[in-house]
C-alpha cells in the first residue's frame, strides 16, 4: 500500500534487488540513494526491462552518482565532448560516520577493482594513487585517494561517453590518511577481516574529530 519506496543500498556486491523488484510489480515508484557500481548496474538492467510497464524507478540519486553526474551535465554545455571526469570527496571530520559508510570505504583497502581509463577497464589498488585536490575555501587543499569502485565508473560513460574517470576520497587531516594507508598495507599483510577494519576505522575517526573541521565537499573536474 505505499505510495512511495526509498531504499539506500549498501556497498556490498551482490546485495539483492528485492525491493525493487516488489516496487516494480505492485507499480510503486521507487528511489533510491545506492553508490556501489554492481548494485547499479544490476538496477538499471531491471528498471529498463520493466519500463514498459510504467514503473517509475530512479537509481543512484545520492551524492554519487546523482549529483556528480548533475554536476557534469551542468558542464557538457562548454565541454561538448567530455574524454574525462575526476570526482573528488572530501568530507569534515568533526562529525563521524556510521557503520555502514566505514564498511564501504573500508570494503576495498588493499583489494583490487576496476574503472575505466581511456575506454578501458583498468585494475586500481583499493586506498592507493593519492594526489593533491584544490578545493574552493574554506576546504582548500587535501590529498584524496582512489578508493572504491563507485557506481559512476558506470554511469559517466553511458551517460557522457566518458573514457576515463577516477574516483576519489580523502580527509581533511594528513595524518588520518596516512593512518588509513597504513591500514591498507596491514590488511594485505596480515589479512585482516572487513568487520576488524572497520572498528579499526570508526576509532581513528572519532579521535581525528576532535581535531577536525564541519568544512566538507564534492567536486567534479570534466
Amino acid at each position: 500500500g505505499a505510495d512511495l519506496v526509498i531504499v539506500a543500498a549498501g556497498p556490498f556486491q551482490g546485495m539483492p534487488l528485492t525491493a525493487l523488484e516488489a516496487c516494480i510489480a505492485e507499480q510503486v515508484p521507487y528511489i533510491d540513494v545506492a553508490d556501489d557500481r554492481d548494485f547499479v548496474c544490476r538496477a538499471y538492467e531491471l528498471a529498463e526491462s520493466a519500463a514498459t510497464n510504467g514503473a517509475l524507478a530512479l537509481i543512484g540519486c545520492s551524492v554519487v552518482p546523482g549529483l556528480t553526474s548533475l554536476l557534469t551535465r551542468f558542464a557538457q554545455p562548454t565541454i561538448p565532448r567530455i574524454t574525462q571526469t575526476k570526482i573528488c570527496i572530501s568530507p569534515g571530520t568533526r562529525h563521524p560516520r556510521g557503520p555502514g559508510s566505514f564498511a564501504c570505504l573500508l570494503s576495498t583497502v588493499g583489494r583490487e577493482f576496476s574503472a575505466p581509463a581511456d575506454g578501458r577497464e583498468t585494475p586500481v589498488t583499493g586506498w592507493t594513487e593519492p594526489e593533491r585536490v584544490s578545493f574552493p575555501a574554506p576546504m582548500g587543499d587535501r590529498t584524496a585517494y582512489r578508493v572504491v569502485d563507485i557506481a559512476d565508473h558506470f554511469i559517466q560513460p553511458r551517460y557522457f561517453g566518458t573514457r576515463t574517470v577516477e574516483f576519489r576520497i580523502g580527509s581533511e587531516l594528513g595524518a588520518l590518511n596516512l593512518l588509513l594507508s597504513a591500514v591498507r598495507r596491514a590488511r594485505l599483510a596480515f589479512r585482516i577481516p572487513l568487520s576488524w577494519l572497520v572498528g579499526i576505522g570508526r576509532v581513528l575517526i572519532q579521535v581525528a574529530a576532535l581535531f577536525g573541521s564541519t568544512a566538507g565537499g564534492v567536486l567534479v573536474e570534466v
